[in-house]
């Protein structure tokens, strides 16, 4: 697999920061999470002072996380105010009325395993950073969120992507 990085190209470190990438991604979603940072701006008033107050954080911390998630399209900023788009409202704001769902963003391989390659690749991500790693087809994906208590499960491909959004209704 090429990826348009070819073996007799230059050397750049482009590739290794691309490779790095999608875990700043993940740290900082998971962070805001954690923090209540969706709860916060979907209350307002957005600023960051406001928002640093109520997850209890650093003004300087929270700017930067703020902007990061504006970088990557899951807030938006204006006149120094964050606020919801669209999906960061719809799904990762508590308060959206979007509740009895759940949704996982997901590398789901076909059922063979090995295509198409990403998703395929990313079991090698979940065998050496999990105890009991796997990227699972979506006909487990469905078996799991059935366990769960979930039903009416879609898998909804991310155009120009390799993920998959899995959603299940309560």
């Amino acid at each position: 697999m090429n990826n348009g990085h070819s073996a007799l190209a230059p050397p750049t470190p482009a590739l290794v920061f691309e490779m790095l990438q999608p875990h700043q991604r993940t740290a900082a979603l998971k962070a805001a999470i954690d923090l209540d940072i969706f709860r916060a701006v979907g209350e307002g008033p957005g600023d960051v002072a406001s928002i640093a107050r109520h997850c209890a954080a650093s003004e300087r911390g929270i700017r930067i996380l703020c902007d990061f998630l504006t970088i990557n399209g899951i807030l938006a900023k204006e006149d120094g105010h964050y606020r919801h788009t669209p999906t960061s409202a719809a799904f990762l704001d508590p308060r959206s009325p979007s509740g009895g769902r759940a949704a996982t963003l997901e590398l789901v391989p076909n059922e063979d395993r090995v295509s198409p390659p990403m998703p395929a690749a990313f079991a090698m991500t979940m065998l050496t950073s999990t105890p009991a790693g796997d990227a699972y087809p979506l006909s487990h994906l469905t078996a799991m969120y059935n366990e769960a208590g979930f039903g009416n499960i879609t898998a909804h491909p991310i155009p120009m992507s390799p993920h998959t959004v899995v959603m299940g209704h309560a």
